[in-house]
């Protein structure tokens, strides 16, 4: 799967042949032509398949996230607005934040605070986003994992010119106030999360 962010700005899918073979021009998967700066793929609907979400300018500035289910064999739905806001996305994140067994999803944003949404089953989003802390300084990627050994799924922001951040997660799908990691404050593109000194937690 391919966001597309010129040409036409139709995101586009190539289905492997099965030997790593793709075809010469791909599906597009919508008639969206935004400016799509991010995807993930998850399972919102519980169905069992891969479904899209997607980060999203639009030609004219900021526009509308939007996400497409997939009905098994690798077309979508028309798509539907990830809340109402036009919060410039350049990441997206997708697990369980509040425990209740579906993909919930968290936008990076350069435009404003960054998001939750928690899915109510069956890819079913409040309208508007609630807001991960107070700051609106710029994310360009995010990523989730148990920072703090609870069983619950934190969030890293990786920011612009100022400290990456990290926000502990209550359990719930509400996030405490942000805590700055380290105390450098470059311009941050990728949080990645792993035990890189194998005592058991993550780095």
């Amino acid at each position: 799967l391919a966001g597309n962010a010129a040409g036409d700005r139709i995101n586009r899918l190539y289905l492997n042949d099965g030997a790593g073979g793709f075809p010469a021009t791909g599906t597009a998967i919508s008639a969206d032509a935004h400016i799509t700066a991010t995807l993930a793929l998850g399972d919102l609907d519980g169905d069992g398949d891969l479904d899209v979400v997607a980060g999203n300018r639009t030609s004219t500035g900021v526009g509308p996230n939007r996400f497409y289910l997939n009905n098994g064999s690798g077309s979508f739905s028309a798509g539907a607005n990830l809340g109402n806001e036009n919060d410039e996305t350049y990441g997206i994140a997708l697990g369980d934040l509040d425990g209740d067994g579906d993909l919930d999803v968290i936008s990076g944003n350069a435009n404003g605070a960054d998001r939750r949404y928690l899915n109510s089953g069956s890819a079913v989003f409040p309208a508007s986003g609630t807001a991960v802390g107070s700051e609106t300084d710029a994310t360009f990627r995010v990523a989730l994992g148990d920072a703090d050994g609870d069983g619950d799924l934190d969030l890293i922001a990786a920011k612009q010119g100022s400290a990456n951040l990290l926000y502990l997660n209550s359990g719930s799908g509400s996030f405490a106030s942000s805590s700055a990691i380290g105390s450098e404050t470059d311009s941050s593109w990728t949080p990645v999360l792993g035990d890189l000194d194998r005592d058991g937690d993550l780095d």
